[in-house]
């Protein structure tokens, strides 16, 4: 069923786009930085659990494209939820931020910061996606709750 230009649920369409392409940025980021991790237990196991949560989540922001505005609890749920995701991404990057500056300080002649700079900057790129993510998600929530129309 095609939504009739009056009845409001056609500009949520553009919003949960980009909310979807936001979701996917942050995969890609948390993906690669596990990747990048190379066997640094807590980073891999934080952006793990993001990669994975962040995969689960996708089916509902596709439902969110297709059919908008039909059910904003979902995106309240997915919004808390995300803020929890942004919580454990930043304690891992930021764990592989000091423990970038503890190699550094400690071997002068180790090559750490190629290493830690790309899962560094790898890091605070998801950080980034999913800061974005929840604050596109708190103000759309913000506007559904006051009725108002992008």
């Amino acid at each position: 069923m095609k939504p009739e230009a009056g009845d409001g649920r056609s500009g949520w369409r553009w919003v949960a786009t980009f909310d979807l392409i936001l979701r996917l940025a942050a995969i890609v980021a948390t993906s690669t930085a596990v990747l990048a991790a190379m066997g640094k237990t807590f980073v891999v196991v934080v952006n793990g659990v993001a990669c994975f949560y962040l995969l689960m989540s996708l089916p509902v922001s596709i439902f969110n494209i297709m059919r908008p505005g039909a059910c904003p609890a979902n995106r309240a749920v997915l919004t808390a939820l995300d803020m929890v995701t942004v919580a454990l991404v930043t304690a891992g990057a930021l764990v592989a931020g000091i423990l970038y500056l503890v190699h550094k300080a400690g071997d002068t002649h180790a090559d750490w910061f190629s290493i830690w700079s790309q899962l560094d900057s790898l890091s605070y790129l998801a950080v980034l996606a999913l800061i974005l993510h929840v604050l596109l998600s708190g103000s759309i929530l913000y506007k559904q709750a006051l009725n108002i129309m992008f």
